[in-house]
């Protein structure tokens, strides 16, 4: 299991490196983990909330409590409410486990559509237990206090409730942190060599710095993140028995999962470069991971934007020079070719992202009927 999930994420970067060295593309050498904290918004969940009739006073009170904290009341919460009379259904339209006859309201709660599209994490009734762990919970809110607290990425290590598995996983786990905390390496940041930032603020100085989180499977706080954690890919649900280990960076975005005995010095390693290592492919849509659901204002927390930076300074032709605080040179000025400036290099990464996206699928598509055929 562990040697075709990886091997999926080396085949994705592969490809990106290529695609983007045959074409005439500006390298971004923003790192993975900061490019994605300021530039990929958490993808939105889908909450559905079946009922029959008219709803009592104490189901319409959780129902508001949910709704207060959906997107449509908070900009940063990504899950969106949605309420759905039975009586106005047809019977093949009545969700899967759902008792017709029930009064009680029912819940479905699926992944973003972009991620996994129509898919479930989590069926049942609508109590004061779900309202209150369903929209956070403190894992998730420890998570995104440590990464905008500069962290390069939070490691959850699921527990599987066996000891002899879980301790030395956990202690693997931050041993290999630790070290690769001082063996890797931030891509160099030529762009802002002696500059600062377009309104004269101090640009941000990245380091690596990674944590380990532990979360129980039988934590009841947890129940919903553990859910999210366990069907993000389709196989994880059969190594219940396992300890799992998840990288989580940018605005609460899983990159893959270790699982057992693939919790292993090299793995950790291979993922950890990859989020530091630069941004080979800036569309969100075309890097492995999965978002979580987790309230968090991004937004406010993120300070400086270097991606701002890299875009003034390197893809609009303006170079970034000592003495110019705003770096705002004429084409004219810099010697750049006015022919050349933002519209073409457009016109040629919408091109890029075209092929990325054919080249990665038909891939994708002939790796799973390679496996399926074993």
């Amino acid at each position: 299991m562990k040697n075709w999930r990886v091997s999926r994420i080396s085949l994705c970067l592969l490809l990106l490196g290529w695609i983007s060295s045959d074409l005439s593309v500006p390298a971004c050498d923003v790192p993975v983990f900061r490019y994605a904290l300021e530039r990929w918004p958490a993808d939105r969940y889908a909450l559905t909330v079946y009922h029959r009739g008219p709803l009592t006073p104490e189901d319409q009170s959780l129902l508001d409590s949910l709704d207060a904290r959906s997107s449509s009341q908070v900009p940063y919460s990504n899950y969106e409410l949605s309420l759905v009379d039975l009586a106005e259904l047809q019977p093949p339209q009545i969700p899967e486990g759902f008792d017709p006859e029930s009064t009680s309201p029912w819940m479905e709660l699926k992944y973003p559509e972009y991620s996994l599209p129509n898919q479930i994490i989590w069926s049942g009734a609508l109590t004061p237990e779900v309202v209150h762990a369903l929209p956070d919970s403190p894992a998730r809110t420890e998570i995104a206090k440590r990464i905008l607290n500069d962290e390069t990425a939070v490691w959850i290590l699921l527990d599987s409730g066996d000891t002899a598995k879980d301790d030395p996983a956990f202690s693997l786990l931050e041993e290999t942190l630790n070290e690769l905390e001082k063996e890797l390496e931030i891509p160099e940041q030529t762009y802002l060599e002696g500059v600062p930032s377009a309104d004269g603020a101090t640009m941000p100085d990245l380091e690596i710095d990674f944590s380990v989180l532990r979360v129980s499977r039988t934590d009841p706080n947890e129940k919903f993140f553990v859910e999210m954690l366990i069907h993000s890919e389709p196989d994880l649900v059969d190594y219940a028995s396992e300890p799992m280990a998840f990288p989580v960076y940018g605005r609460g975005r899983v990159l893959y999962a270790l699982v057992g005995k693939g919790i292993t010095k090299e793995n950790i390693t291979e993922a950890c470069q990859f989020l530091v290592g630069p941004c080979s492919c800036q569309v969100k849509a075309l890097n492995p991971g999965v978002d979580l659901l987790i309230a968090a204002d991004w937004d406010a927390g993120v300070g400086e934007s270097l991606v701002a930076e890299w875009e003034r300074s390197t893809i609009m032709g303006v170079p970034s020079v000592p003495g110019n605080a705003t770096g705002e040179l004429s084409t004219a000025e810099n010697g750049a070719d006015p022919s050349s400036g933002p519209k073409e290099w457009a016109n040629r990464n919408i091109l890029w992202v075209l092929m990325a996206i054919v080249v990665i699928n038909a891939a994708f598509v002939l790796i799973v009927k390679l496996r399926r055929s074993k």
